[in-house]
C-alpha cells in the first residue's frame, strides 16, 4: 500500500489533500486507512492495482513521494495535517477487555483477522470449530460493549481510528465466512448488525469499499494455498 502526496499540496487548505493510492491485493488493510483518511476530511483517489513489490520501477522513481505502509501514512497525515478532526490511533484493547488486537513494532496484529484466517484455512478440523468459536465470542463482546453504551461507533457518535481499523477486517469476516462456509453474523447480535448498516450508509464507506469478489479472492487463494 502506497499513498502518493505533494508538497506543493502542502501549502494550501490543510483539508486539502488529495490522496492517491496505488495499491496491493491487500485491500483488507488499505480499507482502514482510507476510511481514515475520509473521515478526516481528506479527498482520496483510489489509482490502481499494482504487484506487491518495491521493485516496482514507478516506486523506485518517487521513493521521496510515496510512503509505504499504513503507520507511515497515519504518521504523515498526523504531523502535516493538524487542523483535521482529531481521530486519534488505533487501541489493542477496549475498556471491560475486549482485545481486538495486540500492538507490535511497526504493526497491528489483529485478533479477527487471526480467528478468520485459522476458520478459513486451517487442515485441522477442530482448530477450525475453535477459531469459528472464539470469534464469534469475540464479536459477542463488541455487541455487548456496543449496546451497553448505546453508542453508534466506538466512538461514540462519529467513528475514530479504532473504528476505521475494525470495521474492514469485521466487514471481511462476515462476508468471507458466509459465502466460503456458510456461517452467519447471529441475529441477536443486534448492536453489531447496526453498526455494520451505520458503516455502509457513510460517505466515506461508499469511497472506500471493494467490489466483493476481490476479498473473496483473495480468501479462495489463500485457503487453496494452505491446503495444497
Amino acid at each position: 500500500m502506497f499513498l502518493s502526496y505533494s508538497s506543493s499540496l502542502q501549502q494550501q487548505n490543510q483539508h486539502s489533500l488529495w490522496a492517491q493510492f496505488r495499491l496491493t491485493n491487500h485491500c483488507r488493510w488499505l480499507q482502514g486507512t482510507v476510511l481514515y483518511l475520509c473521515e478526516k476530511q481528506l479527498r482520496v483517489e483510489i489509482a490502481r492495482f499494482i504487484d506487491e513489490s518495491l521493485e516496482d520501477p514507478l516506486v523506485k522513481e518517487a521513493k521521496d513521494r510515496w510512503l509505504c505502509g499504513t503507520e507511515a501514512i497515519w504518521d504523515y497525515i498526523e504531523e502535516h495535517h493538524k487542523d483535521a478532526p482529531d481521530l486519534g490511533r488505533p487501541v489493542p484493547e477496549l475498556s471491560d477487555g475486549v482485545v481486538l488486537g495486540q500492538l507490535a513494532p511497526g504493526m497491528f496484529k489483529d485478533r479477527i483477522f487471526c480467528l478468520l484466517s485459522d476458520a478459513l484455512t486451517s487442515k485441522d478440523d477442530a482448530r477450525q470449530q475453535a477459531a469459528l468459536e472464539d470469534l464469534e465470542a469475540l464479536l459477542r463482546q463488541l455487541d455487548d460493549w456496543l449496546a451497553e453504551r448505546e453508542l453508534p461507533f466506538i466512538g461514540g457518535d462519529a467513528p475514530d481510528a479504532t473504528d476505521c481499523y475494525l470495521v474492514p477486517k469485521l466487514n471481511h469476516a462476515v462476508l468471507a465466512l458466509s459465502k466460503l462456509q456458510g456461517w452467519q453474523l447471529p441475529e441477536d447480535l443486534q448492536a453489531l448488525h447496526k453498526y455494520l448498516v451505520l458503516w455502509r450508509e457513510r460517505a466515506s464507506w461508499k469511497e472506500s469499499c471493494f467490489d466483493e469478489s476481490i476479498a473473496l479472492g483473495f480468501w479462495r487463494q489463500k485457503r487453496e494455498s494452505s491446503q495444497g
